[in-house]
């Protein structure tokens, strides 16, 4: 268990209890959990019914204290009164601004809802995201008035959205910088289950035994009023296996049959008939107390397992029918201790093992004619409510044999989670609406594939969307339809657009072109020409990209298509940012920022920002408005909760203090960078953050600083296998050994940088590890090495090319003019004069006269550049 700054996360393995006093001992060994509050969650339902955040719902109708027929404004009572209670009270001002912000996202997740509150505006991921930051925000904060213990029971049944939650739980407190004294528990039977678990999450991990012999005697004490005899404890240690659940239901089950009687030792078993007399195992046995029950309770038992772990009962009072007395029957099965009551006409089995064999021990016919029973007892009761239980009809209408309407509620439960960015969830609801197609309707088939390539797409799972796609493909032939084929076609071409093969995404849009006039007025087909615009941009065909937008722009202006030709103006000013034309790309870009506030669409809006303060920065050397563009897309990001750009918009910020040579603010950005792009996983961002780091911490001399993080950059790129950001972790690694005279290392470094770069067949990037070569056989006075690498770059550059694309070429240029002037090679002037063009291009791009000095004076070749010009004349 890591307490304080970490989470702790402990997977516990084994059915049988959890010795309270055990794991309360194990918190209680640090002082610092002295005090604590649990949080307890049970991930317990049933498989097919599981929803999304499903134990966490239950768990915040608990923290909020909602009673049973509470009524809705009772209820924003209650809730409003609790969450403002907790804001009150923690001294954080940025979590409190998280759990103001995230209000409506809190109370959508017990059935709350608000008129044009936060929620009402966000687009499904925009939801699910703030989701998980609005959990995450009130963990935090319950931490801070008190130590937290998060308990969650049986998570071999926890559905794929709150585990991954809980991974991002554990990297947010992970990567905070405060500290939040938050543990996980996690509790699952280790038999006969995969656990559904990321292999990241756990930290431990122990094996419980059984309950020792003493606790079985304390909990034969309770359940009996009164000690058991010796002889009893010894049945209950070897029949229960130490597994309290299952001493319960012996000795149960041996009350109820009449089987025990006072001895002078305690309650024992009675010495005649049928005494010792068990099931062999826990099934027989909780079968056998089932069969204890008067027979109607029992029948009412065995409807109820139909409907579930938990059940309402007015669906089993529907199921059925008007003559049974059903509240009476129920009572009775309570007062067996067959369920216990949730909320009022809600109850829940004492255990799953329990439902399960009442479920079991019905014939199959039966279970059958119960589960179309349970079908249209659901239909009726929610019939306006049916898409909130789409899946709870599509699961029995299966076990009920019904197949269209197991067909039709699959799909619908399918729509509905996709509709709510719950993928998996959807995939699997999909998978199954196809098993129940009939298997000559391809047209259906189709259009459900068709559905699951999307989720797939979202999810980046590029082997199984490829997979579909090539289904779907097979369909459009047999099917003979030009129209599914050229669907296929644009689908296609989106598939090889995400996966980087810009070139066939190029060729499949081109394909898409023969589309029928019905089939090229869809959102499709203009979403097709937009991201074929998009690969012309990513391979450098500017021209052709630009030309492709504009016809595109044109096509959806007519058919008045607002949020594709805000998408379409913004990639038009993108491409205009990599013309240099920056005119142009500023008036496609306001184009596009007037749209999108017109839509309402703070996502695009935070996008075309960005690329804005790219032209103001890049092109035009404003830097400060730059900053201003990207501080006003950084805090809508921030508001909209999307913590993946998050990240990236701090970096750009990051990026543009350094470039004013606020290196201080440069360094608040990239720290906050590093903490968010770590609480997402995003190792990509995680590796570049930490490069960017080390140039900072190299250009204000902090070698060691310099050196580690050039190191855990090269190591986390390794294991997001990113060679070329290993290659720039590498190339940082060595500056940050040159700055401390470490020249065996430095070199050693930029070797490893260059074999990337010639792995990658990236010429250009080569030159600055290169140039450091170079540095480094100078700085041992090493002339005559240093003249290997420092010839291949002036070759390069008497060739033609340019240095379009390297991070400083002023360093590479100044480098080459050092090597150039050891030797007193007459190219040296030639390069100081190219250096010294380079450098007053930048700097004439700068419209403050102090941003202009501070460019030239902070960055020790640049200054050296601008010198050694001014020594020249």
């Amino acid at each position: 268990i890591w307490l304080g700054k970490f989470a702790g996360v402990i997977g516990v393995a084994g059915d049988a209890g959890i010795g309270k006093g055990r794991l309360v001992h194990a918190f209680h060994t640090s002082p610092y959990f002295n005090h604590y509050k649990a949080l307890w969650a049970d991930c317990q339902t049933d498989q097919i019914l599981r929803q999304s955040f499903n134990p966490l719902r239950k768990w915040l109708y608990r923290y909020f204290g909602f009673i049973p027929n509470q009524l809705d404004g009772e209820r924003k009572q209650a809730f409003d009164a609790k969450l403002d209670e907790l804001i009150v009270s923690i001294p954080d001002p940025e979590l409190t601004h998280e759990l103001i912000r995230t209000r409506s996202i809190l109370g959508a997740l017990v059935d709350l809802y608000w008129e044009d509150s936060f929620y009402s505006q966000l687009d499904a991921e925009s939801r699910y995201n703030n989701t998980f930051l609005a959990l995450i925000a009130l963990v935090k904060a319950e931490s801070l008035r008190q130590p937290v213990i998060m308990f969650l029971d049986d998570i071999h049944f926890m559905d794929q959205d709150t585990n991954a939650f809980l991974v991002q739980l554990k990297r947010s407190l992970s990567a905070a910088s405060d500290i939040y004294p938050v543990a996980i528990i996690m509790a699952y039977r280790k038999q006969g289950v995969t656990l559904p678990i990321n292999d990241d999450l756990p930290d431990d991990e122990i094996e419980l035994a059984g309950v020792s012999k003493n606790d079985l005697v304390h909990l034969a004490e309770i359940i009996l009023g009164g000690p058991a005899a010796p002889e009893l404890v010894d049945l209950l240690v070897a029949r229960s296996e130490g597994n309290p659940y299952f001493a319960e239901q012996i000795i149960r089950y041996l009350q109820e049959e009449g089987l025990l009687e006072m001895s002078g030792e305690g309650w024992r078993q009675v010495r005649r008939g049928r005494a010792y007399a068990l099931p062999g195992d826990i099934s027989a046995l909780l079968i056998a107390r089932l069969d204890q029950l008067a027979q109607q309770v029992k029948e009412v038992v065995q409807t109820a397992s139909i409907l579930g772990r938990e059940f309402e009962v007015r669906v089993l009072a529907q199921m059925l029918g008007p003559v049974s007395e059903t509240e009476v029957y129920v009572s009775d099965a309570e007062k067996a201790s067959i369920w216990f009551q949730l909320r009022e006409m809600r109850y829940i089995f004492y255990h799953a093992l329990l439902r399960d064999a009442a479920y079991s021990m019905q014939m199959r016919a039966r279970r059958k004619e119960l589960h179309v029973l349970a079908l249209g007892a659901l239909e009726k009761i929610y019939e306006t409510q049916m898409a909130d239980h789409y899946a709870e009809f599509a699961y029995h209408a299966e076990n009920g044999d019904l197949r269209v309407k197991a067909q039709k509620y699959y799909t619908l439960a399918g729509r509905a989670s996709a509709g709510l960015y719950q993928n998996n969830q959807a995939i699997d609801y999909f998978t199954r609406a196809l098993a129940y197609t009939p298997f000559d309707d391809l047209t259906t088939q189709f259009d459900l594939v068709v559905e699951r390539v999307e989720l797939y797409s979202r999810l980046g799972k590029r082997d199984l969307q490829l997979k579909d796609l090539d289904q779907l493909g097979q369909w459009a032939d047999v099917l003979v339809d030009d129209d599914l084929r050229m669907k296929v076609i644009m689908l296609r071409s989106a598939y090889y657009y995400f996966v980087g093969e810009y070139h066939e995404s190029v060729r499949y849009a081109e394909l898409s072109e023969s589309a029928s006039e019905t089939l090229a007025a869809t959102k499709l087909a203009h979403y097709t020409q937009f991201v074929r615009a998009t690969s012309l941009l990513r391979l450098g065909q500017m021209d052709e990209a630009m030309q492709l937008a504009r016809q595109s722009l044109e096509k959806v202006q007519v058919l008045k298509y607002l949020d594709e030709e805000c998408q379409i103006l913004n990639v038009m000013g993108w491409i205009a940012l990599e013309q240099k034309e920056s005119s142009a790309a500023k008036e496609y870009l306001f184009r596009a920022l007037e749209i999108a506030r017109m839509l309402k669409s703070q996502d695009v809006e935070s996008k075309v920002l960005n690329n804005l303060a790219m032209a103001e920065g890049f092109l035009n050397g404003n830097y400060a408005l730059a900053r201003i563009y990207y501080d006003r897309s950084y805090k809508i990001t921030q508001e909209l909760g999307d913590r993946q750009r998050l990240g990236v918009c701090l970096g750009n910020l990051g990026y543009v203090a350094g470039m004013q040579g606020d290196f201080s603010a440069a360094r608040s950005y990239y720290e906050q960078a590093l903490r968010t792009v770590r609480e997402v996983g995003d190792l990509y961002a995680e590796s570049q953050t930490l490069v960017n780091l080390s140039a900072l911490d190299g250009i204000q001399k902090n070698a060691n600083a310099a050196r580690q993080n050039a190191i855990q950059a090269a190591e986390i790129a390794r294991k997001a296998s990113d060679r070329s950001g290993e290659a720039w972790a590498m190339l940082y690694l060595g500056h940050a050994n040159l700055l401390k005279n470490d020249f065996v290392a430095a070199k050693d470094a930029y070797q490893a940088s260059i074999n990337i770069r010639d792995e990658l067949s990236q010429l250009t990037l080569s030159m600055e590890p290169l140039a450091g070569l170079v540095q480094a056989s100078l700085a041992e006075d090493d002339v005559e090495t240093a003249s290997v690498s420092a010839e291949k770059i002036l070759s390069f550059l008497e060739g033609g090319s340019t240095l379009d694309g390297v991070e400083e070429p002023l360093r590479i240029l100044y480098t080459c003019y050092r090597y150039l002037a050891k030797q007193k090679d007459p190219r040296s002037e030639q390069i100081l004069q190219k250096a010294k063009e380079l450098l007053d291009a930048q700097v004439s791009k700068f419209s403050d006269e102090g941003d202009r000095k501070r460019y030239v004076e902070n960055i020790p070749w640049r200054r050296a550049v601008w010198d050694a010009a001014r020594y020249a004349n």
